[in-house]
């Protein structure tokens, strides 16, 4: 009998220590995780996935705390899910859990950080022409008209568009034939985020050569003398 209490309370005991061993190797870690626009916005109401477990969304500085259980060395995927009208290249990341000491006279633990990108599907894009102060030319983009120069030969105009991409402008001189050069362009590279262009073309006025009227001399006829 005693032999059979010594067995059980030997294996409570391991048991116990296994137990609590496990219990000791699962940590609380705190994370962070930030999203901004490529041009330093902040970005509320971005979804956060962690192993494909809903978390939270982003407030209104861009931000979400959470804190994720689990061992050092453990391998976590993040994802994240932008807003409507706007788009991330690299949307997902994988990180392991690792130790911090603390800093500080408080002892704070540092968090893990990480932050992602949402870009806008589509940009303001400004353009300024000036045509060097000739009016009433169209301003075309992409071959639609989208503006007309003023009595300074000045135009403003604002379109959308998607980042990276290339777009004509064209100063549409049809109406004067003698302006040189004839229908300029200028290509735009359209940058990740709301910008300014500027347009500026300078014009000389072609002159007409005068042609030359060759008047021609009558004939003279040699009359016989009689």
């Amino acid at each position: 009998m005693h032999r059979l209490v010594s067995i059980l309370l030997f294996t409570f005991l391991v048991i116990s220590t296994n137990s609590c061993k496990k219990s000791q190797d699962i940590q609380s870690f705190p994370i962070e995780v930030f999203v901004e626009t490529p041009d330093q916005v902040k970005l509320e109401s971005v979804s956060l996935l962690v192993n494909d477990k809903l978390i939270g969304t982003t407030n209104a500085r861009g931000q979400i705390a959470f804190e994720l259980h689990g061992k050092v060395g453990d391998t976590n995927t993040l994802a994240i899910v932008c807003p409507k009208g706007f788009r991330s290249e690299n949307d997902t990341a994988r990180f392991r859990l690792r130790e911090f000491s603390p800093i500080g006279d408080k002892q704070e633990i540092r968090s893990l950080r990480h932050s992602f990108v949402c870009a806008p599907e589509k940009v303001k894009v400004a353009v300024l022409v000036s045509a060097s102060g000739k009016e009433n030319l169209p301003i075309l983009i992409e071959g639609r008209t989208i503006a007309r120069t003023n009595k300074n030969g000045v135009a403003h105009l604002v379109v959308e568009s998607k980042p990276d991409e290339r777009l004509t402008l064209l100063i549409d001189t049809q109406s004067d034939s003698l302006l040189q050069p004839q229908n300029p362009t200028k290509t735009l590279e359209v940058s990740a985020t709301d910008a300014i262009y500027t347009f500026e073309q300078s014009f000389e006025r072609k002159v007409r050569k005068r042609r030359k009227i060759k008047h021609s001399r009558p004939k003279l006829i040699p009359m016989p003398i009689r």
